[in-house]
């Protein structure tokens, strides 16, 4: 999945990742790209505002990819459409709507939805918000 995101990213100069990890993520546990791009920006927080960069970034982002995370209500609450994926048939967050939240299961369910979500739209650039925590 993460392979998938940071092809697109490279490939099309209209989308721009916006990566950040999870708290309780070590930097251990992250999967880089095999090169660098810039349209791949890494957030860098700290405990005191972690908050802060999470809403400046759902403020610029058209979509949210997260992995079971509070960040789909956060999103729903910027008006922003995020895709949680979780390989468990019931996802962790509770209000899933498949209007602005949807769950996936598998890589290839999230590449379709990716698609569906932002070549369907009729828009010139792109931002992903992509917060990345590991169930």
């Amino acid at each position: 999945a993460f392979n998938y995101l940071y092809q697109l990213a490279d490939k099309n100069p209209n989308i721009h990742l916006l990566i950040r990890k999870h708290p309780s993520e070590n930097y251990d546990d992250i999967i880089l790209p095999k090169k660098d791009s810039k349209n791949i920006t890494w957030v860098k927080y700290t405990e005191s505002n972690t908050k802060i960069t999470l809403f400046d970034q759902l403020s610029l982002s058209d979509l949210s990819i997260c992995f079971g995370s509070t960040v789909a209500i956060e999103s729903k609450f910027f008006g922003i459409p995020c895709i949680t994926f979780e390989k468990r048939n019931e996802s962790l967050i509770y209000s899933i709507d498949n209007e602005r939240i949807f769950h996936v299961k598998g890589e290839e369910e999230l590449i379709l939805k990716i698609e569906e979500l932002i070549f369907m739209k009729k828009k010139n650039t792109y931002n992903f918000c992509m917060c990345k925590y590991i169930t």
